[in-house]
This record gives C-alpha cells, structure tokens and sequence, in this order.
C-alpha cells in the first residue's frame, strides 16, 4: 500500500480522474486516503458511490450477542438460521464492530459526519456509536465534525447527543460504558437539559464524580427539570420544578442522595408539581371529539420522599426519614400500598429473587412502622386514612390474603389510643383474621418440619456418599467438589426457607395481636 501510494502521487489529476472510473466503491474507501489529488476526485466523482455503499442493507450473522453489545460477520449462503441473521446498513454494522479505520474511511469518501443512518432504528452516527459506547468511534466522528447537538423532527428545540443517549439508555439497562460515553461527552463540552439524562447520571457508577464533571461544564445543582409524558391510556402526567434530589430518587444511592444535600441542602424540602390529565381512551376516537366533557384534571406537589415511596425505594426512603424529613399521610398510605404489593404485581421488583423480595418486603413493613411514628395517626386528619385502610384490610381477609394487614396492622393500632382502637375494633372482620390465623400457623408447622426434614435428608446422603468412596484420586476429588456444589446448594435453599419461616412467624405473630384486639373490645371502654 505504501508503494501505491507514492506512485498515485506522481499521477497527474487527470489520469486520477480516469483511474476512478475503474475502481470499484469498496476500493474508493480504502484508497480515499492514499494522497491529495486522489481524495479530492474521490469527493468529486464517488462520494454518492461511496455512501450508497455504506447504506445497503446486507445479511449479517450474530457472531457474539451480548446484553450490551453485539459483533457481527457477514452473511453467507450456508448461513440459513434466520433468527441468529440482521439486516443492517453496512455502516452501521461497521460501528456495532466497532471497526474504527473502516468508519473513518468512508468519512474520508465524503459521507457526511452528521448523516441519519436507518438500521436498528434511525438515528445520526453519532447517535448509534453512543447506543454501542463505541469510545473510539464517537472520538473520531468528533473530530471529523460530528454535532453533539441537532433538532428532532419531535421537538422545536434542540437535543443534546447526551438527551439522546438517555432517552434510549432507559430501556436498556446493561450497557457497561455508559458512564465512559457520558464523561466523554462532557469532557468534550457537551451538556443535557433532560431529566431522563439526569436520572441516568444519578445511577451511574461513581455518580457524584460524574455529576461534579457536568457541574463544572455549567450545569447549577439548582437546576430544575421539566417532563411531560402521555401513555396509550389518554393520561398525561406533566411535572415541573423537578429538583436534582427528585432526580436522583428512581436510579440514585443514598451516598449520591447525600452528596446533593451537601451542595444543596434546600433541596431536602423541595416539591415538584405534579399535573394530570385523563381522558378516558374510549373518549379519544369518539366522534363528537368534545374530549373536555371527560377530562380529569389533578394537581399535587410531590416531595422527594413521596417519589422515592412511589418508586419502591426502600433504602432512600430509610436515608431520608434518617435526614429528619416530614413525611405526610400520602406517604404512609403509599408505604402500605408497597407492604401490601405481592411480587408480580409490579415492575421495579420483578428482578428480585424469592430471598431479596422477602427482605424487601419486611422492609417496607419497618418502613411503615418508622412513617406511623413520625405522624399523629390518633388525630382527627388520620380518620378518612384510617377508615381506608381498615376497610382494605378487612376486604383482602375475607377471602384469606396476605394483603389483609397482618404483617403492620397492629403496629399502628398500638399507636392509638384505647378509646381510638375499641372505635375502629367495629371494622376488623376478626373472624376472617382467625380463619387466616389457623391457616398460618398450619403453614409454619409444615415448613418448620420441611426444613428438618431436608437438612436431615441432605446431611445423612452427603455422609453415605463420602462413606463409599475409598482412597483419595483425581476421580475422588472430583466428587468430592461436587459434593461440595450440593451442600452449597442446600445452604442457599436452607438459607431462603428460614427467612420465609421468620416471615411467616411475622404474620402469625401479627394476626394474634389483631386478634387480641377483639378480647379487649368485648371488655367494653376503659
């Protein structure tokens, strides 16, 4: 090549001219750098050639298929899997290799840095090298005069390559450079408005570093955030004066909590407005169109610890209340609304194992403990509260849930007064309690025996099994480590139905006091 070179730059330009009616397109590219003249008649006369090339559409076969990544080779005719095949632009499979040299050749071609490319959905180069975290791609497009900003056909203003980014990153929780992309932006000047992006910073690795960085490209830690937001069901949710700490609830630590509050400390009783609109979706295609007769308009201020209880975040919700701050009766109603939750009824546990929701859960049974005492439950404002959640209560016992209250229902009656609880003894279906009692206590003796059972079981064939095997070898060896695989095994599952005794011991424990509550309600006023 080099050799080729020095002879292309003794031709004359027209005789270059000539030479590149012969060359193929894939040959401009790797040639489009070889001297001055050459490159100059390759943007005169292949330039289109060039990114028609980049934009066909080809077979591609998933060499390796990655949560956060993918590497493809071409397609060739004994490839037949279809479900292992894409079809893809051949520029944008060059940036899922991340094929550095071959991308900048194409730039070299002539095709524009800032060009839409359709493949795995549209979107600039830029964009699909940041959605691949491609470092040394986005690096060159950079410096080749790629735009980190430009206008979305969605909006009239302007995105940031990082509003982007964040918009899709959303969905896509694995990628492992997503922190490296975003530093580079912003080492590179680039800053974000949404906050979807702040959101994304705020669950990063080492995320108050990351927001130091932005901080000194001129974002203000007082900042506030806007969102508006419309599902398939006709509501539209529109929050404004969203706070930094409001934004660090969904993804964000305590420790990324308590680095805001030491910047801005203010932002500790910060409210954002919460407004929505509902319209029934039967009312969206309904031939009149008069939507307003139907609309639902409500207007709240919502606090970080009203976010974090609606996010399911138990640790920041624990932070906060720690930080000393006010919770209110949505916020324990909130936090009942979670202690009351089964696994599969909602997105943000749905990750968790058995072991971890059961933790979580009796979490959340503290939690509504800790919220109680921080209000004055026994007060005229806490009637309607109380009244909702007694009636709850009583409706999921009748047929024998676990959502009746038994595991913090007595809690919070202790926290009233004697008169206050024998008023409210009067909505308790206490014969649904003691059915659900039987039933409970049942299931602790038959777990309780199960875990003997199985710890016998496990221990007495891990005793034959090493009783039968001789002198030690390579072969006794092995089956000794898988042996010890086994008890390894059974610990994890001895592990678990421990704590689900200790959580049903809970509820037992939970519906006698209830329970305890109609003996003393028979006894008549103190």
């Amino acid at each position: 090549m080099h050799e080729a070179s020095c002879h292309l730059r003794m031709l004359p330009r027209k005789i270059l001219l000539r030479l590149t009616q012969w060359l193929d397109p894939i040959s401009v590219v790797y040639l489009s750098s070889t001297c001055k003249d050459f490159k100059a008649v390759l943007r005169e006369k292949y330039t289109l050639a060039a990114l028609n090339h980049a934009t066909t559409v080809c077979k591609y076969v998933y060499v390796y298929r990655g949560l956060d990544e993918n590497i493809f080779r071409r397609a060739t005719s004994e490839d037949t899997d279809r479900d292992n095949m894409a079809r893809l632009p051949r520029l944008d499979a060059l940036i899922t290799n991340n094929d550095r040299n071959l991308v900048e050749k194409y730039i070299d071609a002539g095709i524009d840095p800032n060009m839409e490319i359709w493949g795995h959905g549209s979107g600039s180069l830029l964009l699909r090298a940041g959605r691949c975290t491609r470092i040394d791609i986005i690096q060159m497009l950079l410096g080749k005069g790629a735009k980190p900003r430009r206008t979305l056909w969605s909006s009239p203003s302007e995105w940031s390559i990082l509003d982007e980014l964040a918009n899709w990153h959303q969905y896509n929780l694995y990628s492992t450079h997503w922190k490296e992309t975003t530093l580079l932006f912003l080492g590179r000047g680039v800053i974000f408005s949404s906050l979807k992006m702040a959101e994304q910073l705020c669950g990063m690795q080492d995320a108050p570093h990351v927001l130091e960085v932005a901080l000194g490209q001129g974002l203000s830690i007082h900042h506030t955030f806007t969102e508006v937001d419309t599902n398939h069901d006709g509501i539209t949710v529109e929050r404004e004066n969203i706070s930094w700490l409001h934004a660090a609830v969904p993804k964000g630590t305590p420790e990324m909590i308590k680095h805001i509050l030491d910047r801005a400390p203010e932002q500790l009783t910060a409210l954002e407005i919460v407004h929505t609109t509902k319209i029934p979706w039967y009312m969206l295609w309904h031939p009149t169109g008069n939507h307003m007769l139907y609309r639902f308009d409500t207007h709240r201020n919502r606090s970080p610890l009203d976010l974090a209880v609606e996010r399911g975040k138990d640790k920041i919700v624990g932070y906060l209340l720690d930080l000393g701050i006010k919770p209110t009766f949505e916020t324990l109603e909130g936090a009942i609304q979670l202690a009351n939750r089964k696994q599969d009824k909602f997105y943000w546990n749905c990750r968790l194992d058995p072991m971890e929701w059961l933790e979580w859960k009796l979490q959340w049974v503290d939690l509504v403990q800790i919220i109680a005492s921080k209000l004055d439950i026994d007060g005229a404002e806490a009637t309607s509260l109380f009244e909702r959640i007694l009636d709850y209560a009583s409706w999921a016992a009748r047929p024998g849930g676990e959502d009746d209250g038994r595991l913090y229902l007595s809690g919070l009656l202790k926290k009233l007064s004697p008169r206050t609880q024998l008023l409210y003894a009067d909505r308790l279906a206490f014969d649904d309690y003691e059915n659900s009692l039987t039933e409970a206590r049942k299931k602790l003796e038959e777990l309780a025996g199960e875990i003997d059972q199985s710890n016998s079981e496990c221990w007495q064939a891990w005793r034959n099994k090493v009783s039968r095997y001789g002198s030690i070898n390579d072969g006794v060896l092995k089956r000794y480590y898988e042996m010890l695989e086994d008890v390894e095994d059974h610990v994890e599952e001895l592990e678990f139905a421990e704590k689900k005794l200790q959580y049903i011991a809970r509820q037992v424990k939970g519906l006698e006091e209830i329970l305890e509550l109609r003996r003393e309600s028979t006894l008549g006023l103190p």
